[in-house]
């Protein structure tokens, strides 16, 4: 199956990238395919997940890319393979994705394991991890495509699914991915099934998709920090107020308060509630980490901005991997693709994580376009590319100051805060229609006068909009 070609890059192939990739898959070996009843397949499961490691890679547009590569002549030292194309596109149609996801977990856990001592943030030195939490949606699929023509224009049928995503902030590298089929998936759904994936001290950044009260309090209960924005119109009760007033270029209000007014939905534990008054705007940032001495005001601003490295990830995926073309509807032949492709993205982001250890620079000081244009060139001459990377990178401005924009972060000394004699205890906690230890479901007396009353509404809203009949 074939989409419209992706626009081929006019640097070189990426023969470093390659070589990376080869190494790392005699370390880590794919599994073999089991034994089972029939005939053994023709195309060993390592050529086959190898070759598509490469074609992802080279930025092939379609799966007869693979069929080509195998058949047509050998690569690395694998032989060439006599099969049909019909045959390839069966297999990865009806295959599991497994192999690419046990070889991207493992290629994971090795890259942690080989930069474990990597820390691109100063602040936070307590938590044991700084991850950020958040979702993207794939691009549509073409519906050029067999499976897809009869769809119209926009349909939810065309988005192949989501990836859920934990990125590791201080290593710069994907931490864990899910691949959820379903893209229209609410980012909360079971949403503390992520508990698993979180070692206790963590400090876990994301957005106001993911705010909830009943989050804020499983992520206490956990042993696990958190660093959120505050959505609008969200009350609470003022515990103890920790500072007010002007720190720097900004007015500062640092409080300790517990979310929720009201009895029918209001959080356990109390969290920490910080506002920065620019002339323009109010920003407010929630955070369990109480004691301001162990995380400064500063320190959640900045740490909450880097939240947006998991966006520049995405974005490595989709446009300079070209995740945003896909060479099959089907739902294990999409999969396949996905995961090659995070794969890549790991190799592409651990040299740019050796590049700024050896010209010691901060990750974010490695511009990632510029150092997928000139790896493979710096590589076609034969010479060590991370060696002249952090030679001469600052020199050319690969390596440059970080170009993001500059915030104002307030100025607050720790001596002019007022701390609480004892931190405030945990409350009961209460969720508004749920049932468990988080509050009590509305009885049906007060359901149905909840809806006689959304039906009277309704009625004058209808009534409202009807024209005067003319005489």
């Amino acid at each position: 199956m074939s989409v419209a070609p992706t626009v081929t890059p006019p640097a070189p192939l990426l023969d470093e990238l390659e070589a990376r990739l080869r190494d790392l898959l005699a370390e880590l070996p794919l599994p073999a395919a089991t034994a089972g009843p029939g005939r053994p397949p023709q195309l060993p499961a390592l050529v086959l997940w190898a070759g598509l490691l490469v074609c992802v890679l080279r930025g092939f547009a379609t799966q007869r890319g693979l069929w080509q590569l195998v058949t047509f002549q050998g690569w690395w030292h694998f032989p060439r393979v006599e099969i049909t194309e019909q045959a390839v596109n069966k297999r990865l149609e009806r295959t599991p994705p497994t192999a690419l996801i046990t070889f991207f977990t493992a290629l994971t856990q090795l890259l942690q394991q080989r930069h474990a001592r990597v820390n691109d943030v100063p602040a936070a030195r307590f938590a044991t991890d700084i991850l950020a939490l958040d979702h993207s949606t794939l691009d549509a699929v073409c519906r050029k495509l067999k499976v897809f023509r009869d769809l119209p224009r926009g349909a939810p049928a065309l988005l192949p699914g989501q990836l859920a995503t934990l990125f590791d902030v201080r290593r710069q590298l994907f931490a864990h991915v899910e691949f959820w089929d379903d893209a229209q998936r609410n980012e909360k759904f079971q949403v503390e099934h992520w508990l698993d994936r979180l070692a206790p001290g963590t400090l876990l950044l994301f957005d106001l998709g993911f705010f909830s009260f009943s989050w804020f309090d499983q992520l206490t209960a956990h042993h696990c920090h958190f660093i959120s924005r505050q959505r609008q119109k969200t009350t609470y009760v003022l515990q103890h107020l920790l500072f007010a007033g002007q720190a720097g270029p900004v007015y500062l209000r640092d409080q300790l308060v517990y979310l929720g007014k009201y009895r029918a939905d209001r959080a356990e534990h109390p969290v920490r509630l910080i506002e920065v008054q620019l002339p323009t705007a109010t920003y407010r940032y929630l955070t369990n980490v109480l004691d301001p001495a162990r995380l400064s005001a500063a320190d959640v601003l900045e740490l909450y901005r880097r939240r947006w490295d998991i966006e520049q990830a995405f974005n490595l995926l989709k446009t300079h991997l070209h995740l945003c073309w896909f060479w099959s509807g089907h739902p294990y032949a999409v999969q396949h693709q996905v995961f090659a492709t995070l794969s890549l993205a790991q190799v592409v982001l651990a040299l740019r994580l050796e590049v700024a250890q050896a010209a010691q620079a901060a990750l974010r000081e490695v511009s990632l376009p510029l150092l997928l244009r000139w790896l493979p060139r710096l590589a076609a001459t034969g010479a060590d590319p991370v060696r002249l990377l952090a030679e001469r990178g600052r020199q050319v401005e690969i390596i440059r100051p970080f170009r993001g924009k500059a915030h104002l972060l307030p100025e607050a000394a720790l001596a002019d805060y007022t701390l609480p004699a004892e931190w405030p205890p945990p409350r009961k906690a209460r969720c508004a229609g749920r049932t468990g230890q988080e509050g009590r479901r509305p009885s049906p007396a007060v359901l149905a006068k909840q809806k006689q009353k959304w039906q009277q509404k309704g009625a004058l809203r209808t009534s409202a909009r009807r024209r005067p009949v003319r005489p």
